[in-house]
């Protein structure tokens, strides 16, 4: 690959382009085009529209693909030379360039939905399924159209209305509102048994199952959660443990005797002190020497730990 990069840059100096001052841009190895032209956008992230307007050349037919190695891409990058004198390109061995379908079929309808979804969950371990797809006409599409899902800004619930929209060079041809039904998965916390108000709950209290999470709103809680709090209230066995079931477990209380650490793991110095104030895990808590009597401001890094600096 290295060879490829050196040949380009000397092409381009050849011609008497400042390499040394121009822009480095990384062409990627693999894209999806949507339109009918490959843009040198579309293979690297460039900020100026005339730029990355460029045309290198038409696409590929709708599904298929084309791959371009390092010479093809010089090749083609070389009528623009002009234009390009403020860049520098890292060109890989090959570009694989495939033409999205935009054909409009119910299997593609319900992939690009639930593609859409995802982006709506609060984590990457949610599974999104369709359980009802209306069906539809397909649209007729020329050459140039695609259609694309609107995406929400929140999940839907159960019942659901999905727009989708029809493009022509950039312009909107149709809006057809698709009617469904969605459900979500995760991988939740089980309470085992029922427990009382400030509790704090263990591995054991606790099983991970895959559970419907439809049409509950709340956040799931994760094993690191139980770490540093407490539940809020008695709950029952059964119950899918949400973040709005716990609280921050008070780690310091005024008046309670802490260690102070000052230092690293490779040096430190530890002391006696007293607090001055009540602390949750991770506040700035303030604290008096037992010692000196000095009162010494730290972070509450563990129940009856502070750590100061020096």
């Amino acid at each position: 690959m290295k060879k490829f990069l050196v040949s380009f840059h000397l092409f381009f100096f050849s011609v008497g382009i400042a390499v040394a001052m121009s822009t480095d841009v990384i062409l990627k190895n693999e894209v999806t085009v949507e339109k009918s032209n490959i843009e040198i956008g579309d293979l690297a992230d460039i900020s100026s529209p005339e730029i990355a307007g460029l045309v290198l050349d038409s696409a590929p037919d709708h599904g298929s693909t084309v791959t371009w190695n390092a010479s093809e891409i010089s090749k083609r990058l070389r009528p623009f030379q002009s234009a390009l004198k403020d860049y520098h390109f890292k060109i890989p061995k090959f570009i694989r360039i495939v033409r999205g379908d935009s054909s409009f079929n119910e299997k593609l309808l319900k992939e690009k939905i639930s593609s859409m979804l995802l982006g709506t969950l609060p984590g990457p371990g949610w599974e999104v399924n369709l359980k009802e797809i209306q069906k539809v006409q397909p649209p007729e599409l020329s050459a140039t159209s695609r259609w694309k899902v609107v995406p929400f800004t929140q999940r839907p619930r159960g019942p659901a209305q999905f727009e989708i929209v029809i493009e022509d060079q950039g312009k909107s041809l149709n809006h057809i509102w698709i009617n469904g039904s969605v459900e979500y998965f995760a991988k939740v916390g089980v309470l085992q048994r029922s427990v009382p108000a400030r509790y704090k709950i263990n591995q054991t209290d606790v099983v991970w199952e895959k559970k419907n999470m439809t049409f509950i709103s709340e956040i799931p809680v994760s094993e690191g959660d139980f770490a540093s709090a407490v539940t809020k209230m008695s709950l029952i066995s059964g119950t899918i443990l949400t973040k709005n079931h716990f609280e921050r477990e008070l780690a310091l209380k005024f008046g309670e005797e802490v260690e102070v650490k000052a230092g690293s793991d490779e040096f430190s110095v530890t002391t006696r002190a007293i607090a001055q104030q009540n602390g949750y895990i991770g506040d700035s808590v303030r604290v008096r020497s037992v010692s000196n009597q000095k009162t010494l401001t730290g972070i509450l890094v563990a129940k009856g730990l502070v750590q100061v600096n020096y």
